[in-house]
């Protein structure tokens, strides 16, 4: 008797801990994070670029195009430049169209040299009264 109780308590305390384990198990498997790309109506490329010319000139570009025309549509390209703690907005530049499916910007600026530089872009399309946004960046480089 003695040895069945033994035994259906084991059963017991396995079936509780699997069932109180596999939430945790879940919330584990969760917190991994599954990234699902996000998808627009409108914006189909989201760009940009960034060109060392030497001598610390640098050209910045980036680029937006939508599936089909939109009211508006809006390309900013950050110039940024690295600091200690964050990036710095060294200079920008914005373009924008209507009734028109692709917007493109580009600048250029001399630079100190001995720094780490990025462009960072914010790209937007406007339809009736949906909005839509992306952003982009390129890597960091060292210009020198």
């Amino acid at each position: 008797m003695m040895k069945s109780l033994k035994s259906m308590a084991i059963v017991l305390v396995g079936l509780v801990f699997f069932a109180l384990g596999q939430p945790i198990l879940a919330q584990e498997i969760e917190s991994k994070g599954i990234i699902t790309p996000q998808t627009y109506s409108y914006l189909a490329l989201t760009k940009c670029y960034f060109i060392d010319s030497e001598d610390g000139l640098i050209s910045v570009s980036g680029k937006t195009t939508t599936y089909s025309t939109v009211d508006k549509i809006t390309t900013t390209v950050y110039l940024q430049k690295q600091t200690s703690t964050e990036w710095v907005n060294v200079k920008s530049w914005t373009n924008s169209g209507s009734n028109t499916s692709s917007c493109n910007v580009s600048g250029t600026i001399t630079v100190e040299k001995g720094c780490y530089y990025r462009t960072y872009c914010y790209h937007r399309a406007d339809k009736g009264n949906l909005t839509e946004t992306n952003t982009s960046q390129t890597t960091a480089y060292w210009v020198e």
